[in-house]
């Protein structure tokens, strides 16, 4: 009799042990697909952060671009001002590049 009451409580410790198992199972794939949406969401905005940082650069080179025309605009309207014509002559535009080349 002892031996069947011992065997009745080694099969109910299996049968725990087993859903033990099976619970800790479900819960390593549930953390497996969790971390691999984690790892495609960092790529996803690492991606992300990359096309913003060339947009950022890009909007730099044109603003460094509208600056230095802006400074050779004005380079050659002084320099038409000072020589009596007016812009839009042949000669502003020499001027102009050779203001803007200046500036780079």
């Amino acid at each position: 009799r002892r031996q069947a009451q011992e065997r009745a409580q080694l099969e109910q410790l299996r049968r725990h042990l087993e859903e033990r198992t099976g619970q800790l199972e479900e819960a390593n794939a549930s953390k497996d697909r969790v971390i691999g949406d984690l790892d495609a969401q960092s790529q996803d905005l690492a991606q992300r952060l990359r096309a913003l940082e060339r947009e950022n650069a890009l909007l730099r080179q044109a603003q460094a671009v509208a600056q230095a025309e802006g400074v050779a605009w004005d380079a050659a309207a002084s320099e038409e001002a000072a020589g009596g014509g007016e812009l839009g002559d042949v000669d502003d535009d020499a001027a102009f590049h050779a203001a803007l080349e200046e500036a780079f």
